[in-house]
């Protein structure tokens, strides 16, 4: 059980960041045109609204790292290695 268990928690680790991902590259660009077309006069809101959603998803992305680089990340491996929790 625990085996399948912490499996589950490396998948959901790794697996966290691939709606992320996907939201920055498809979503992110259709509203920074969003922001265009309802602010024409501010030819710099584009460029603004791109750079503040990738910059915001910067420190997530780092966070996911962090718990993959982490002690967590190698418990979870001890616990799925380890014959006192089989």
């Amino acid at each position: 059980m625990e085996k399948v268990t912490t499996l589950f928690l490396k998948i959901a680790v790794i697996l966290l960041g691939v709606p992320v991902l996907a939201l920055c590259i498809f979503l992110v660009s259709e509203m920074a045109n969003l922001a265009a077309k309802l602010l024409p006069e501010f030819a710099f809101i584009k460029h603004l609204v791109f750079i503040a959603f990738e910059a915001s998803a910067i420190p997530f992305y780092f966070v996911l790292l962090c718990i993959r680089l982490s002690n967590s990340y190698a418990t979870l491996t001890k616990i799925k290695l380890s014959p006192i929790y089989l």
